[in-house]
């Protein structure tokens, strides 16, 4: 991401020394911004957590307190009301004239009613056609009116977190409905100047069946990027045995491009996990399972196989 920005937002030392003042001062000038918009969202997803979803708050303090190795989050500061703040907008409104990027986050972006009013108002002071929107969103919802906004700006680009097809998504995107994702991203696909793409985060979870999700974004002309699982690391592929790794990495070797599949040799195709940690992921897998009436070995057939030993 560093490096991908770099090369977007290019900034020379002769620049810098331009904009500065003597005294040191630097006179803001906004040209990229992300919005992270707090943590409303319509989902759970498995590898997320109260801070980036609010559904998650309940749920999430049963698991802190019957597992002791999962990461403890302070419920007081589990919401998040600052997106709604007009004072917020206001001001960010004021930097219009150098605006050129709006990187847009949640929580999920179009349940934030308050940002369409801002978007609005950039349209109505003439500044969205120099203005370029990038969003990430889970697809689940898709408003009627939000493509005839987006197409007053300069540019828009959709990256579309989707971790599976099917049945595997709804279980590591709980409750996300496969049939809404593929309706909504099907309908934008017609939109030809959208620039979409699908983020698919990669974690102990989907590891073994990335090549379903690669052949679904090729039918429909997606372009597919990858985001990992740092932490929790029983949440990472890095949980799952190294034996299981190389022999998924093998199989992946023919199914994915090799922009993907490098970095995930990379990436996993050494160092073995410490034995708690496919434990660890199994115990925190049971335990939402518990919480949600769902089964790990229905969703996941193959993987959860191939950890029985750990069981």
């Amino acid at each position: 991401k560093r490096l991908f920005e770099n090369g977007n937002y290019k900034y020379t030392l002769d620049q810098a020394e331009a904009i500065t003042n003597k005294d040191g001062r630097i006179p803001v000038q906004l040209r990229f911004v992300e919005l992270r918009l707090g943590n409303m969202c319509n989902l759970k997803c498995r590898t997320c957590n109260p801070a980036s979803s609010v559904k998650w708050r309940r749920e999430y303090e049963t698991l802190m307190q019957n597992l002791e190795f999962v990461t403890t989050y302070d419920n007081s500061m589990a919401s998040y009301s600052w997106p709604e703040s007009k004072k917020f907008w206001s001001e960010l409104l004021e930097h219009r004239g150098t605006l050129e990027t709006i990187y847009i986050n949640g929580g999920e972006p179009t349940l934030i009613k308050r940002h369409w009013d801002f978007l609005r108002e950039l349209i109505r002071l003439d500044s969205a056609k120099e203005i370029k929107l990038v969003y990430s969103l889970n697809m689940t919802v898709l408003p009627s009116f939000a493509v005839d906004l987006w197409r007053k700006f300069s540019k828009v680009e959709i990256r579309s977190s989707l971790d599976d097809i099917g049945a595997r998504n709804h279980y590591i995107r709980h409750p996300a409905s496969w049939f809404d994702i593929e309706k909504n991203m099907l309908q934008l696909r017609h939109h030809d100047w959208l620039d979409i793409y699908v983020l698919q985060t990669i974690s102990a979870y989907n590891f073994l069946y990335l090549g379903d999700l690669e052949e679904w974004c090729h039918e429909y002309g997606f372009k597919l990027t990858h985001n990992y699982v740092f932490e929790p690391d029983f949440l990472s592929p890095k949980a799952l045995p190294l034996s299981l790794r190389l022999q998924t990495l093998e199989k992946l070797r023919t199914k994915l491009p090799s922009r993907l599949w490098n970095p995930l040799n990379s990436m996993y195709g050494s160092e073995e996990a410490p034995t708690q940690k496919p434990i660890q992921f199994l115990k925190y897998t049971q335990s939402l399972d518990a919480s949600r009436n769902e089964r790990f070995a229905q969703a996941f057939p193959e993987l959860h196989a191939l950890l029985t030993d750990f069981t």
